[in-house]
């Protein structure tokens, strides 16, 4: 940047070592391990959402512990072992040339060469492959983890998400501060599984849930295999994912729905043009922020429709929930955005969400005792 102002004539020549580079974090292993352990709870979390073996489960979150916390250590260990190979060093000594020509005359050209040579070939950088990975991993399984946690009680089941949302939050931003995220030269990459998998996972419970009821049925219970609750969670997602990679191929849908409205001045408008456009977008999915409000309304409707039995529309509810964690989720994602400013939109989607959980549980209630 300075030998490119120096060269327009911008900046002095005495400044042209200036560097003018802003703070860059370097990578910290043993923080990318911690995300790691981390990301490896919350998988064991999202395994109860399936009737997985206690046993299996212990030694599927053993794996992916280890997995995780040494893949940060192990790139480090490969790129020093790449560097080292890339790097050598060759030492030409003194060579002595005769040159004998079978003419009438004999020339000896006594020459001494001697060379230090000095190569150092460096590549580029090798994509870092471990922040990637991570997180990529913590996108999927924190939502699904919360969706997993069922509280006795509506207050503890959000009290249960928001724990678990604020740590997923703390590990994709570390995942993200890197220099590369900052400057833009590295970004996000999702593939679509950071919201297929959570919602896949969460609509699919429904119907392994269903299955395991209807296998051991509890006497005195009634049962309606024909609901067609169970299936609308599966039947949503799978609608929205034909949705939105039935069209234009777009790898990121979270990360396009997370962007801001345009802002444009509206004076010239009439005040009922105004309020259309104002619907337009309270309406649109844009900006995902908003959303985050489903995650508390989630939960806490389907912790109150667990207790009065009301299975399927809760597995219906708590697939709502994943949809509001990955709306979470996002935006910490972005490194480019300052954390404050994101924290805010999601803390704002939350209240309103906890707000409107409160709401539907008085409802309920009265409802219930009318009945």
């Amino acid at each position: 940047m300075a030998h490119a102002l120096e060269h327009t004539g911008l900046l002095l020549d005495h400044a042209g070592a200036v560097d003018l580079t802003v703070f860059q974090p370097q990578r910290d292993e043993v923080t990318l391990a911690s995300a790691g352990l981390s990301i490896a709870g919350a998988a064991g979390l999202a395994s109860d959402l399936f009737p997985v073996p206690d046993d299996l489960k212990l030694l599927g979150v053993g794996v992916s512990a280890l997995a995780l916390t040494g893949l940060p250590f192990w790139e480090k260990a490969e790129g020093g072992r790449r560097k080292a190979e890339d790097s050598h060093h060759h030492d030409h000594h003194d060579h002595d040339h005769d040159h004998e020509h079978p003419n009438d005359h004999d020339h000896e050209h006594p020459h001494d060469h001697h060379h230090d040579h000095e190569h150092s070939h460096s590549r580029p950088s090798a994509t870092a492959y471990a922040p990637k990975g991570l997180a990529l991993a913590a996108s999927v399984l924190y939502p699904a983890a919360a969706t997993a946690l069922n509280g006795a009680n509506p207050v503890g089941a959000v009290a249960q998400a928001l724990a678990v949302s604020v740590a997923g939050a703390a590990v994709l931003s570390a995942t993200t501060a890197e220099t590369d995220y900052l400057l833009g030269i590295e970004e996000y990459r999702g593939y679509n599984l950071d919201w297929l998998i959570p919602l896949g996972l969460a609509a699919g419970s429904a119907l392994i849930n269903s299955q395991n009821r209807k296998s051991t049925p509890i006497r005195g219970a009634v049962e309606n295999p024909k609901s067609p609750w169970r299936w609308l969670p599966l039947t949503g997602v799978a609608l929205a994912a034909l949705g939105s990679l039935g069209g234009r191929s777009n790898p990121d849908v979270p990360a396009a729905l997370d962007r801001e409205h345009r802002h444009a001045h509206t004076h010239h408008l009439s005040a009922f043009q105004r309020a259309v456009g104002d619907s337009k977008m309270a309406l649109s999915p844009r900006p995902l922020r908003k959303w985050a409000l489903l995650a508390p309304l989630g939960v806490v409707a389907g912790s109150i429709l667990k207790q009065n039995k009301q299975d399927d529309l809760a597995a219906l509810a708590l697939t709502v929930a994943a949809a509001g964690q990955v709306a979470t989720m996002a935006g910490f994602r972005n490194g480019q955005r300052p954390l404050l400013k994101t924290l805010e939109g999601r803390a704002k989607g939350w209240a309103i969400g906890a707000i409107l959980a409160g709401l539907f549980w008085f409802v309920f209630a009265l409802l219930s005792r009318k009945k």
